[in-house]
């Protein structure tokens, strides 16, 4: 009753400030939750670093604008036939005020998602030879004005199984199904001692990525881009068949490496 209680002249008349709230929250729910919801889970996904589904979610959002811009005009024409003008220009004016919305709506999240999938962190820390200023920050930086770090997560977090019974001997480990994360985008994720036995990352992209202390033993890097990947106190890997000395990658907790394979 209260979505529609502004469209008919005699409820609209004697409205209470009861009855304006319950309209407009009324509204809200009925027209905005949508959009609201998709953008959180475009927020949310952002992390995934998938360029395809990020635009998925983007046609999403903006479709889901477009319907909330438009439907209260075609209530109140259902609701009051004779009070709207029909005519063609009036018409053309609601299109014209939508389809500006929308695509306001999906322009500023597209150039967010570029920015945020082929852009840096707005940690000074991350390539420090670049400013702060940097126009490939700024995506990252207006989100994280606003509290949220539009990169992975995943501290301490175990990506394989650990070995059954406690087998901890080589055997043992070597049994671990790994978590197969072929071609995934880790860039830039806070990965501090995770756990990634046997790991299948072919031609995983892990720029950026912090994972100090991280176990990799028997992770399949090959083809891997490591590039500014920050891999200090790492437990053995193997890159393209070719093990390296886990003394290859002690340093300093800031130290960065660009590997290639072997």
């Amino acid at each position: 009753m209260a979505l529609v209680r502004r469209h008919f002249r005699w409820m609209r008349d004697t409205r209470s400030p009861q009855a304006i709230l319950e309209t407009v929250v009324a509204s809200v729910l009925a027209y905005w939750v949508a959009p609201v919801t998709l953008f959180f889970f475009w927020l949310r996904y952002l992390a995934r670093q998938d360029m395809r589904g990020t635009l998925l979610h983007v046609l999403l959002i903006a479709l889901s604008v477009a319907a909330a811009s438009c439907l209260p005009t075609i209530v109140a024409r259902a609701l009051r036939p004779g009070d709207l003008p029909r005519k063609s220009k009036a018409i053309l004016r609601v299109v014209l005020s939508t389809l500006k919305v929308t695509l306001l709506t999906g322009c500023i999240l597209l150039l967010l998602s570029f920015g945020i999938i082929r852009g840096m962190p707005a940690d000074s820390s991350i390539a420090p030879e670049m400013t702060s200023s940097d126009i490939r920050r700024w995506a990252a930086q207006g989100l994280q004005f606003l509290g949220y770090r539009p990169y992975a997560d995943v501290t301490e977090a175990s990506f394989s199984p650990l070995p059954a019974h406690g087998d901890w001997s080589e055997e043992g480990i070597a049994a671990i199904h790994g978590v197969r994360l072929n071609q995934m985008s880790l860039r830039y994720a806070r990965g501090y001692h995770t756990f990634w036995v046997n790991a299948r990352l072919w031609r995983a992209n892990l720029e950026g990525a912090y994972l100090s202390e991280a176990d990799l033993r028997g992770a399949n890097l090959r083809e891997a881009r490591l590039h500014n990947a920050v891999l200090d106190r790492v437990q053995g890997v193997r890159f393209g068949g070719c093990p390296l000395h886990k003394s290859l990658f002690s340093g300093p907790p800031r130290r960065r490496f660009v590997l290639r394979n072997f």
